[in-house]
């Protein structure tokens, strides 16, 4: 504000106040600074008039620049985050109507000043900005590049049950675990870690890129190979060989980070699969009076799969099962040999 007149030399006598209206306020290079109520006072030899009723002058302006905060530190898959766009100068008028974008694209519907997503998936993992509107215009935009994180979890877990064939020349047990930043996986049998270095197993894993569409972030995939040519007389033994094989990754925290981030186990029951064999039955020999019921006779052997059974009376299959019995008293003509035979899809005996 500069006070009137201003006049140079030649521009007039003071009394004629240089052709200006002195009951007039003229303001210049108007800001927001100008905002407020205006008064004034009239001034003669006689003094001061009362001072006048206040007017009020409104200066409208855009918002100031913002700054991008979230309700927690780390943003991670399948959790939920809240974004803020913050405004220290909220411009005149207060702004209330606010701009979200993600990468290029605006988000629809997205309006006001918090932007809550949940769940977060990876394509939360971009750019985003924000910027505030009001009746004076818009506001300075900012940007902020978000990273998602996601905890261990199985992508392809162990089977619950793992089983090979006595002797099978190529076994491989193997996992892929989800995990950003990026865990490792160690493996063991039967609770002790196997290391990289064993000459019964072979260790490999690799990274796999995020896969955006099936939202999957990075992950690990390891793979354990059993060196058959490394293991005694070359194949399994099913009398030592079944036991319990597990893949287990690292956690992955970062930071101050303690929870959503620890490692995950999968364990499979590794069984070895032979023919049937170590047939027995519980009597070879029995003796009946005729017309009258024989004993039962039960029959068993080892295999896995478990074999199933059926008995056999003068070359003709006559009973399933493992057990052989008679619902009533037999004549001579039942007299003979009766045999069991065990069966899976390895072989019979």
């Amino acid at each position: 504000l500069q006070e009137l007149p201003q006049c140079d030399k030649d521009g007039g006598s003071p009394s004629s106040l240089c052709g200006v209206d002195p009951t007039k306020l003229i303001l210049e290079s108007v800001n927001r600074h100008f905002h407020g109520n205006f008064s004034c006072i009239g001034i003669n030899k006689a003094g001061p008039s009362n001072i006048s009723p206040p007017v009020s002058l409104a200066v409208l302006y855009p918002p100031g620049k913002p700054e991008i905060v979230q309700n927690h530190e780390i943003v991670r898959k399948g959790g939920s985050i809240t974004f803020t766009c913050l405004l220290k100068d909220p411009g005149r008028p207060a702004a209330k109507h606010f701009v979200w974008t993600r990468g290029d694209r605006l988000v629809n519907g997205q309006s006001s000043q918090n932007w809550t997503i949940n769940p977060v998936t990876l394509s939360t993992q971009t750019n985003i900005s924000c910027h505030a509107v009001n009746a004076a215009g818009e506001g300075i935009k900012v940007s902020k590049e978000i990273s998602v994180l996601a905890q261990p979890s199985f992508v392809q877990p162990l089977a619950p049950l793992t089983a090979y064939l006595a002797t099978a020349k190529h076994i491989q047990l193997s996992c892929q675990v989800e995990c950003s930043p990026p865990c490792h996986i160690g493996w063991y049998r039967n609770g002790s870690f196997i290391k990289n270095t064993s000459h019964l197993y072979s260790i490999t894993s690799h990274r796999i890129p995020p896969d955006l569409p099936a939202n999957q972030a990075e992950s690990t995939r390891s793979a354990l190979r059993f060196n058959m040519e490394n293991w005694p007389s070359g194949v399994l033994d099913h009398q030592h060989d079944n036991t319990d094989y597990s893949c287990q990754s690292t956690s992955n925290c970062a930071g101050s980070q303690t929870s959503h981030c620890q490692g995950v186990k999968s364990l499979t029951q590794f069984k070895v699969e032979f023919p049937p064999e170590n047939l027995q039955i519980s009597d070879t020999k029995i003796q009946v009076v005729e017309n009258e019921k024989p004993r039962r006779i039960l029959c068993a052997a080892d295999g896995f799969p478990a074999p199933s059974f059926s008995w056999k009376f003068d070359n003709r299959k006559i009973l399933k099962g493992p057990l052989l019995h008679f619902s009533k008293g037999i004549d001579r003509t039942y007299a003979g040999k009766y045999t069991c035979q065990a069966s899976n899809h390895h072989g019979f005996k």
